[in-house]
């Protein structure tokens, strides 16, 4: 079944369908340390570029100082600076080739994405509270995206709110001189098991979207997250 969610700020529109595919894989975590994870929280995450002439590259997230993490390589430069939930990424390349596809590997970085699709922090996996799917916030929106690698804790079945991975596609190619600004927010996990080798669950496998329109999504109009479980 799919599901439309459409998000309105100001005069921008940004529609998004979800869909749920496929069989999962499982990345099993411990514990969520909380959920407000800036860019200099995930240090190890792997980010891989795939380019339209079948090539590819890869770089490690590192800090770059308080709040600010990236990960760099030939041209190419993927970063975030404060809060991810409401705070922006930065993709942008300039490495002389056509971009076909991202791929964020967070949970290499003890890191995980949060889309809290209830909306509830009832039915959210303990430690992550709200959370933000991905969002174009400007630029060169992709084709379609994907989140990957189902997270659970230790011993429990997983709910659907946390991902291992977040992948982008352009179709027609993400041209050097190109740049995109988006949000998506993560949290942290305090020990990861198995996150090269995770085991098949049976749960739905990705959370499938299709970008429709690209929007503004202001970060300063997002309300700060409060601790629910005060």
């Amino acid at each position: 079944m799919n599901i439309i969610q459409k998000l309105l700020t100001g005069a921008s529109l940004t529609c998004v369908a979800l869909s749920t595919a496929g069989s999962a894989s499982a990345a099993t975590i411990t514990a969520l340390t909380g959920f407000s994870t800036t860019g200099s929280d995930m240090s190890g995450m792997e980010v891989t570029v795939n380019f339209q002439n079948g090539t590819s590259s890869t770089a490690i997230w590192s800090t770059i100082s308080s709040g600010i993490g990236a990960a760099s390589t030939g041209g190419w430069t993927l970063s975030e600076s404060g809060n991810t939930f409401g705070d922006l990424w930065t993709f942008s390349n300039n490495t002389g080739s056509t971009i076909s596809s991202l791929s964020i590997n967070a949970i290499a970085g003890k890191t995980v994405f949060d889309i809290d699709p209830r909306l509830d922090d009832t039915f959210s996996t303990v430690g992550s509270a709200d959370g933000i799917k991905f969002n174009v916030n400007s630029g060169v929106a992709p084709t379609s995206f994907e989140y990957g690698n189902i997270v659970n804790l230790a011993g429990k079945a997983p709910v659907g709110d946390l991902y291992a991975e977040l992948n982008l596609f352009w179709r027609s190619g993400f041209a050097s001189g190109s740049s995109l600004r988006f949000v998506a927010d993560t949290d942290n996990a305090t020990f990861v098991v198995d996150p090269t080798s995770p085991k098949p669950v049976p749960v739905p496998g990705v959370i499938f979207g299709v970008v429709l329109a690209a929007g503004f999504f202001g970060s300063k109009e997002i309300k700060k997250r409060e601790d629910q479980h005060n």
